[in-house]
């Protein structure tokens, strides 16, 4: 089971096309994954790429990204798995899941 908290933050989402879209995400996740409130605008084709945000707490994250559709709710469009953290941005997106789930 993932653990989650909340997350309203604005993602830049840059797949391989070097396309980039902005969008709010929903929640964060670990293992780590960014859920969000709208569909994603990107092609099937473009399902690997680049993820930068920062969490409230002003920890700055960027990541590798495997775009996926979830099969459970398909109406949210894409979930963002992210790959190659550093290791302060997983300890820093723990500790935000953590702080949100004692309050």
């Amino acid at each position: 089971m993932a653990l989650s908290a909340p997350l309203q933050i604005t993602v830049e989402i840059v797949p391989a096309s070097g396309a980039r879209a902005f969008r709010l995400s929903e929640r964060i996740e670990l293992p780590p994954r960014l859920r969000f409130a709208r569909p994603l605008p990107i092609e099937a084709a473009e399902l690997a790429g680049r993820v930068r945000f920062a969490l409230p707490d002003g920890a700055q994250v960027e990541a590798r990204a495997t775009l996926r559709q979830d099969p459970e709710r398909p109406e949210r469009g894409l979930d963002v798995e992210l790959d190659g953290l550093r290791p302060e941005a997983v300890v820093a997106i723990q500790r935000y899941i953590e702080e949100r789930n004692l309050a």
